[in-house]
């Protein structure tokens, strides 16, 4: 078994440890490489993307389009219709799932949504 340093960023990743020196060196890596990407320009591939904006906090107008867009689909998919609701719930019942049990995975949840999805096409 390997023995790893506490208070590391690679103890925290490599070792899982979650203990408050790991976690505490974990952030303030994560804080640097923030402070650090936000000082550079955004590299040219990620002009007009959620990544530009997010990561590199370029605020052109092709980035700020693209993470209004990216908002937009998030909060659409969260909201389902009545119907929708009404279907994902009648194919869960179908399939005498229950979300409580601990077999049921996402995978599993996501491939009934599909069918309930194709059915209503």
């Amino acid at each position: 078994m390997r023995h790893f340093v506490h208070g590391t960023d690679y103890s925290y990743k490599a070792g899982k440890c979650r203990c408050l020196p790991c976690k505490e060196a974990h952030r303030l890596v994560n804080q640097a490489d923030r402070i650090r990407r936000r000082a550079m320009d955004c590299p040219r591939y990620l002009h007009g993307t959620e990544s530009g904006y997010t990561h590199y906090g370029c605020r052109c107008r092709p980035c700020t389009t693209a993470m209004t867009e990216a908002r937009k689909a998030r909060s659409k998919k969260k909201n389902l219709t009545p119907e929708e609701a009404f279907s994902l719930i009648s194919a869960l019942l179908e399939e005498k799932i229950s979300m409580k049990d601990p077999k049921m995975s996402l995978y599993k949840i996501r491939q009934i949504v599909e069918k309930v999805e194709v059915g209503h096409e």
